[in-house]
């Protein structure tokens, strides 16, 4: 799993050893999950030997541009010897409800917010066409998720939820931008995913300045906990989905609820 991240330790609790490079940008997760992960100094003596022996790597961050460097990714590709599946995490490209709107969102409201800006937009795609070249090149399944803005990510303030795999408290301390912590709202209101096939998203449209912070099921909204989970169970995957956020207090988790999103993920799960 490579790129700096707010996203959920999904990984240690299906099963996978996952190994999480050390970046200079925080990484929260539970006690729970902690001891299985390996956590790498990012330099290059430390992670080849567990690129050779590798079969899956997932690239995701918080970042609006690539999770990493494309030229980091390509080498890391060039380098796994049995590599059998690669996940991305990238945006919506679909330019529907993007514009002014969003741009002003993400300057006046919400630094978050996926505006679809051509910088991003075309260094995604650059990326986007790297991994597609190294997973061919390795005979390798890619998944790419795409997601809009993303929001929430922890247990909503409940470590007794049962999300026992979400980022722990320090997650909110973090992002605590005003006396409401609207990420912790927004996971005790939209936890939930639809899932779809294809780049099917878009952007909030003239209301996207008002609904920058919401913490209700919006369009335009990806959760973290959905993109985490859609990410790790769509390993071996090819193609793309676009993952959004649903109304309701649980989160998808294991693989009958994620093979049944991936199939018919239009109906959404949440509770």
């Amino acid at each position: 799993m490579f790129g700096p991240s707010y996203t959920p330790e999904t990984s240690p609790t299906t099963g996978y050893l996952t190994n999480v490079p050390s970046y200079p940008s925080p990484s929260f997760g539970p006690a729970s999950c902690k001891g299985s992960l390996r956590l790498l100094l990012a330099d290059k003596s430390s992670i080849s030997p567990v690129l050779s022996s590798v079969d899956a790597i997932i690239f995701c961050g918080d970042a609006l541009g690539p999770p990493v460097p494309t030229p980091v990714a390509e080498s890391l590709l060039e380098s796994c010897e049995n590599l059998k599946a690669v996940a991305a995490l990238s945006r919506t490209m679909n330019e529907e409800g993007y514009g002014l709107f969003a741009t002003a969102a993400r300057a006046a409201a919400n630094k978050d917010v996926w505006d679809n800006n051509a910088r991003d937009r075309s260094r995604l795609l650059s990326f986007e066409s790297s991994l597609r070249s190294g997973a061919k090149s390795a005979k390798a399944g890619l998944c790419i998720v795409r997601a809009g803005t993303l929001k929430g990510g922890g247990q909503g303030g409940d470590e007794s939820s049962g999300e026992e795999w979400a980022l722990d408290g320090a997650f909110y301390e973090a992002v605590q931008r005003d006396v409401v912590n609207f990420q912790m709202l927004h996971d005790c209101e939209t936890s939930g995913a639809y899932v779809m096939r294809g780049d099917t998203g878009r952007g909030g449209g003239n209301m996207q300045v008002v609904k920058a912070n919401s913490v209700k099921e919006e369009v335009g909204d990806t959760g973290r906990k959905g993109a985490a989970g859609a990410l790790v169970w769509g390993l071996g995957k090819e193609g793309e989905w676009t993952v959004r956020a649903k109304e309701g207090r649980n989160t998808p988790v294991g693989r009958e609820a994620w093979e049944e999103l991936f199939e018919n993920g239009g109906e959404g799960y949440g509770k």
